[in-house]
């Protein structure tokens, strides 16, 4: 469950943050609302995602398919995979910084390669990537909120 808050947390700060591109906020905000219809999420499940409360459980109590949705919206994943050059292109509409980039895409490219992909669904690839990132993030830390520096 602590980790579950903790992905909430970390997947709200980073999406949510200030300092985010415009561009990069309104394609986050287009992927929530599509994924809420695609997962079939009521509104109070919607506004307790969008406000970071928590996410959405499907699947018998995993919120697996709401990852690979929110994962496909934003290039995450593409083609049934993880796609590291849209992660780190995404971390640039984060961070000016550059040591921030530099951490971020770290942590992403430690976690695509720790991520079995072949053979799997996407929602089970979304989760171990989530899971992979907050425990990096946790062990090591991470760049700080965007738009905090």
């Amino acid at each position: 469950m602590k980790r579950l808050v903790f992905v909430l947390v970390t997947l709200y700060l980073l999406q949510s943050a200030s300092g985010i591109t415009d561009e990069l906020r309104k394609k986050a905000t287009e992927a929530r609302l599509k994924c809420k219809q695609q997962v079939g999420l009521s509104d109070k499940e919607y506004q307790d995602w969008v406000k970071g409360i928590s996410l959405p459980i499907t699947n018998g109590g995993s919120c697996c398919e709401v990852c690979a949705c929110w994962m496909r919206e934003l290039g995450y994943m593409t083609d049934g995979h993880l796609n590291l050059n849209n992660m780190k292109n995404v971390n640039t509409q984060k961070w000016s910084e550059k040591a921030n980039v530099e951490k971020a895409n770290q942590i992403d490219t430690l976690c695509t390669a720790r991520v079995v992909q072949d053979g799997r669904k996407e929602c089970e690839i979304a989760l171990d990537y989530r899971k992979c990132k907050t425990e990096m993030i946790k062990q090591n830390g991470g760049p700080p909120k965007p738009g905090s520096t």
